[in-house]
């Protein structure tokens, strides 16, 4: 049966509607889909001009300078050595003598993060880096740090050099060769006992807290010795002291001296504050950096105490960031060279190198080329940041290219060579007479055997003998106002020490190559 006209006309006209309805739907859905899509590469392409422009607007850091802040604040990195190894409680730090003043331990913060390497370590590897209980078994990947004076099970150890060299090393220091390289390069018993005195006058004047200071005249001496200097770096001053000692083979294990070399390395241990692998020993001054940088590269190399790897390692790092473009060290991080703090730098990069540790050798290359900017005389004087030639700095230039690897007959180091050699020794610039000696040592000859008696024989002559004192070396020198009596004492015993401090770098074999 059909269905009624007006019936079939409204179905017809609902059906229409509908249709137009989902067509109008489909339309609107079209409409959203791309409404939706223009709105998301709307907010791609605004975020990309975002960070585009962030880019552009932020500093770019210059690889050659290290990073502006050096000291880290207590918010950067809450946690101290102490802290770390209370999270152990197995573990206990090795007690230090107490401080005479707050200032006198000042409490680094470390970065648990990385070790000096750049590698992460946890909170209790960093701990057990640190310290370990005194008297237990010290396997060969953790090895005590600073081990106690007396502690002859872990001693027994460590001591081990780390790395033998032919040429420059540290083997002379200890056992018959120090007595053989003494008696045949120059060396005798009224120099090895000015040597004795005057590490018994620094022991005498180290600080409660392990450190010594320029102004020696702040600790137990309390003005009995006269001369203070004023320099304030005391790692500098700590380090040039336990410098003395490490040169005549005393380290933290064992002898008369041990236990000031202990507390010494145990104060640039505490003052060192480790960054993203870099450890800052400046105090101040990147003088304080290279000489704490070598104290602990030789007292690791003479011991074999993996901690003070990882300071050492640390502090070598941050020499090698504080780099100037040109190649060049000075008193702050990134600052264009001048060749006395050089020296300090490529001596701690070349001390890290013979204790095996990693060192870029592209830097001992940087360095050289800002050595040729302020050579002169065809390369065998050198001035200070100019070409204009000083004694002091030619004799430093001087002691670097031996250690660059010029040949002992290279005319221009033989040339370096007479002109010290006509100088002679100073009466009273005891950096210069360091430096040229180490020079004269390392040529060896004639010249070497006309300069030694004269410079160990003043050395001897001069040294103190009266009251507190006794021991001790002053020079009325420029040099001194700044570093005192402490400073000339330790380069003293250091220029005695040069019979066996390094072995020579110029053997007959390597002379005929």
């Amino acid at each position: 049966m059909s269905s009624p006209p007006g019936l079939c006309i409204a179905h017809e006209d609902t059906r229409s509607a509908a249709v137009h309805l989902a067509e109008a739907e489909a339309v609107r859905q079209r409409r959203y889909r791309h409404e939706l899509g223009s709105w998301l590469l709307s907010c791609l392409l605004h975020a990309a001009a975002f960070v585009v422009l962030a880019c552009l607007l932020m500093p770019i850091e210059d690889v050659t300078r290290p990073p502006a802040i050096v000291v880290i604040e207590p918010q950067e990195s809450p946690l101290t050595a102490d802290e770390l190894i209370a999270d152990s409680p197995e573990l206990s730090l090795p007690v230090a003598e107490p401080s005479e003043a707050a200032a006198d331990a000042p409490v680094p913060l470390v970065d648990a993060s990385v070790d000096a390497a750049g590698g992460p370590i946890s909170p209790t590897a960093v701990a057990r880096a640190m310290a370990r209980p005194h008297g237990q078994p010290a396997a060969s990947r953790d090895r005590p740090l600073l081990i106690t004076p007396g502690d002859e099970s872990a001693a027994a150890e460590v001591l081990q050099p780390v790395q033998r060299h032919h040429g420059g090393g540290w083997q002379g220091r200890v056992g018959n060769r120090k007595g053989e390289l003494l008696a045949s390069r120059g060396g005798n018993e009224a120099s090895e006992n000015a040597v004795l005195r005057g590490l018994r006058w620094l022991a005498a004047h180290q600080h409660r807290d392990g450190s010594w200071r320029f102004n020696h005249q702040h600790g137990v001496c309390q003005g009995q010795c006269r001369h203070p200097g004023n320099f304030e770096s005391t790692t500098a001053s700590t380090a040039l002291a336990l410098l003395a000692f490490l040169g005549a083979g005393h380290t933290q294990l064992e002898g008369e001296f041990a236990d000031p070399v202990y507390r010494g390395l145990y104060y640039l241990h505490r003052k060192m504050i480790l960054r993203e692998g870099r450890g800052d020993l400046q105090d101040g001054s990147m003088y304080g950096q290279g000489l704490a940088a070598i104290a602990l590269s030789e007292a690791y190399a003479l011991t074999g105490d993996e901690t003070l790897r990882v300071l050492a390692q640390g502090s070598v790092n941050f020499i090698e960031r504080a780099q100037h473009a040109g190649g060049g060290w000075r008193y702050l991080p990134g600052q264009p060279g001048d060749v006395t703090v050089t020296g300090w730098q490529w001596m701690a990069l070349k001390s890290g190198q013979m204790a095996a540790l990693r060192v870029d050798r592209g830097r001992f290359y940087a360095a050289s080329r800002f050595l040729d900017s302020v050579a002169s005389h065809r390369e065998s004087r050198y001035g200070y940041q100019t070409r204009e030639p000083r004694p002091t700095t030619s004799a430093v230039a001087l002691l670097l290219r031996m250690y660059e690897g010029w040949r002992r007959d290279d005319p221009r180091l033989v040339r370096g060579v007479e002109y010290l050699a006509r100088r002679g020794p100073s009466p009273k610039d005891i950096y210069y007479n360091y430096y040229a000696t180490q020079v004269l040592s390392h040529y060896g000859g004639p010249l070497w055997e006309r300069w030694n008696p004269r410079m160990r024989d003043q050395l001897i002559d001069t040294q103190a003998t009266g009251r507190h004192e006794a021991g001790s070396w002053y020079f009325d020198h420029e040099h001194s106002e700044v570093g005192g009596r402490l400073y000339n004492t330790a380069l003293a015993i250091m220029t005695l020490e040069v019979y066996y401090r390094y072995l020579p770098l110029y053997t007959p074999e390597v002379a005929r190559q």
